[in-house]
């Protein structure tokens, strides 16, 4: 189940959250975002890091008071962990219990040439890196959730080469949950 802190008060979450208990749905984790790291996606709502984490915190600290076994997770980019950056800044916080990146293939075509051929079937290497360099910053002592993830492509309807890359995605998803980081 996902609470978005774009359109969600504390307040709100919590009477959402409440209200799937009492209707009998099972719930782990809270996605607590969505790629608000892009300005397109933060409305207005998480104009900045520093919003968005104290935003997060207190909604974490909301949803479990409603029921202490939820495990909240905030999001990240999966590409980039510049110095005082996003992901960075992020790293450094403690009070989420998982971590949620989207880790999108784009190809920026609509063909299926030659480069976009390789991107596609660089898929498992992009994504090993990925859940590599979280778990570098971020450590094993939080999981790393992958609610998305797919090959963009611009439009063009899927073909082989995207099949097999997102075949080739989910075998690194795999490995990563094999080794312990991705849950």
């Amino acid at each position: 189940l996902m609470f978005n802190v774009i359109s969600d008060s504390v307040a709100k979450a919590k009477e959402r959250l409440q209200s799937r208990l009492d209707d009998g749905l099972t719930v782990d984790w809270i996605e607590m975002g969505n790629e608000n790291f892009f300005d397109k996606q933060n409305y207005g709502n998480v104009s900045s890091l520093q919003n968005y984490i104290a935003h997060t915190k207190k909604l974490s600290k909301g949803l479990k008071e409603v029921d202490p076994s939820i495990q909240t997770a905030i999001n990240i980019e999966h590409s980039t962990y510049d110095t005082g950056g996003w992901n960075m800044t992020l790293a450094q916080e403690d009070y989420y219990d998982a971590v949620v990146t989207h880790p999108y293939i784009n190809t920026k075509t609509f063909l299926l040439n030659d480069f976009s051929a390789r991107q596609i079937f660089s898929s498992y290497k992009i994504t090993s890196n990925v859940i590599h360099e979280y778990k570098i910053h971020f450590g094993t002592s939080k999981p790393l959730l992958l609610t998305e993830w797919s090959i963009l492509s611009e439009g063009t309807p899927v073909n082989f080469a995207q099949t097999l890359g997102l075949a080739d995605m989910f075998l690194a998803i795999e490995q990563g949950n094999f080794e312990g980081i991705v849950k």
